[in-house]
């Protein structure tokens, strides 16, 4: 008898954050609408792809000129970061290439 190695199973790959690009306000021609912003992620290509994101948290992070204390650590200025966080959601697909609306 010949005994079979067992291979370690692989564990499956956990997407813990998928990067995307703002394109920009949801407009029309002569208005702009602030509350909705438009997101294009990375790897998604067609309208049946956003189904899985409708729901989720997107955050936007950016650096600032100035560095602040966020608003659970006021009381340690150790903590001060110039990097500011914007959570939003994922509200809906955005026409048919792949893009979604996001309401920050």
């Amino acid at each position: 008898m010949t005994a079979a190695k067992k291979c370690p199973k692989k564990k499956p790959n956990i997407r813990l954050f998928q990067p995307g690009v703002v394109l920009g306000y949801r407009r029309s021609r002569h208005t702009q609408k602030t509350g909705l912003s438009l997101v294009a992620i990375k790897g998604v290509k067609v309208r049946r792809d956003t189904r899985y994101y409708l729901g989720k948290r997107v955050l936007y992070a950016f650096k600032a000129s100035v560095k602040k204390a966020g608003p659970k650590c006021s009381k340690q200025p150790q903590l001060k970061t110039k990097v500011r966080r914007v959570w939003g959601k994922v509200v809906r697909a955005h026409g048919k290439s792949g893009a979604v609306r996001v309401r920050f």
